[in-house]
């Protein structure tokens, strides 16, 4: 894994001084300069959010809390209205599946769960990908599907190496394309299985409050 390089503290700093004078003049442009006061600081909180967060000028994480600070200071909204979006049910269901991830990959137990799934259904090819099918979708029912790929697609290169260069060449693909099958699948059953479930949930919440709720 290649490490990123650093950015030197001078060019963030420019970086960031070109990212405030470009939110700068976003409520003077055409279209946004006819809109009212809150509406105009919100577009200019939105711009140099999105610019801090794709430059790098800022921290990820800094970045990320600059409308919970912005917006009340600038008064488009109550600290009161927006604070309780950054602690959604919904959001922290994520931030857990994330936790749960990095648990997982820190003690091996997405190796044990595909070395088992692998001496279960054998090692033929079919096979072979089958259970490792079997147990990437097994673990993205419960850990984001995205983060299932991440973490299962290197046990899948191991079981790779350990394969002749005949049998590399005709499992590669199917392995590959299995495992980020196998963690989309997998990612429909349970609402932190996949970001547009909770999103979904979210909404549904939001827009039809009196219907049943969804597990």
């Amino acid at each position: 894994m290649t490490q990123q390089t650093p950015v030197p503290p001078r060019s963030r700093l420019r970086t960031l001084a070109a990212a405030v004078i470009a939110a700068a003049v976003v409520p003077f442009l055409p279209g946004v300069s006819e809109l009212d006061a809150s509406a105009r600081a919100t577009a200019a909180v939105a711009v140099l959010t999105a610019l801090c967060w794709i430059t790098e000028a800022l921290p990820l994480p800094v970045a990320s809390l600059l409308p919970a600070i912005l917006l009340p200071a600038l008064g488009a909204v109550s600290a009161s209205e927006i604070a309780p979006w950054y602690f959604h049910d919904i959001l922290l269901l994520f931030l857990g599946g994330f936790v749960l991830a990095i648990a997982l990959e820190r003690y091996g137990l997405h190796e044990r769960l595909a070395w088992r799934a692998v001496s279960v259904f054998g090692a033929r090819p079919r096979r072979l990908v089958l259970g490792l099918m079997v147990a990437t979708a097994g673990l993205s029912m419960f850990v984001n599907n995205t983060s299932s790929t991440l973490v299962m697609l290197p046990v899948a290169m191991a079981l790779l190496a350990r394969c002749s260069a005949e049998e590399q060449s005709k499992l590669g693909s199917p392995l590959m394309l299995g495992v980020a099958y196998a963690a989309t699948i997998g990612g429909l059953a349970t609402p932190i299985g996949t970001a547009p479930n909770m999103v979904f949930l979210a909404q549904s919440r939001a827009r039809f409050p009196d219907a049943p709720e969804l597990g």
